[in-house]
């Protein structure tokens, strides 16, 4: 068995680790809670410049949920970063559709896997994230695949 099929394989049954980022506290603190008890492995950071920081550990993520209207940098923009760390990352964009340009709302399927309305329900949420619910490859099996 490949070192790819062993990791695949191993993932499987390990928590889905999922990256949330929002500005809102509050709304962080609630939705990690939230996916703590639904199974996730957590990691909650209110900055896209934490986030970043989040992304070039060795464990990669299942999940990216980031907030569309980030200080920084529009989460739209975050998640295109986050893809190119591992495509596989399950990119999911929470806004209220209102404060979104017209580009983002003509292009949301492009941008991202998931696309969530605020508000929302939280086992909304978890429902779209468990029909993508899949093994994801480390960065060093990624680099092993490619080069």
């Amino acid at each position: 068995m490949s070192n790819l099929a062993k990791i695949k394989e191993c993932s499987v049954s390990e928590p889905m680790r999922t990256l949330c980022v929002d500005y809102n506290s509050e709304a962080l603190t609630v939705l990690s809670k939230y996916l703590e008890s639904e199974g996730h492995h957590v990691v909650a950071v209110t900055s896209i410049d934490e986030a970043k920081k989040a992304l070039d550990t060795e464990d990669p993520f299942h999940y990216c949920i980031c907030e569309y209207q980030m200080p920084e940098m529009d989460g739209d923009d975050f998640l295109w970063h986050a893809a190119t760390v591992n495509s596989k990352t399950i990119r999911v964009l929470t806004a209220g559709f209102a404060g979104m340009n017209w580009h983002v709302k003509s292009n949301i399927d492009k941008l991202c896997s998931i696309f969530i309305e605020k508000p929302f329900l939280l086992p909304e949420l978890s429902l779209k994230l468990s029909t993508y619910r899949h093994p994801v490859e480390s960065h060093a099996a990624v680099h092993e695949a490619v080069c």
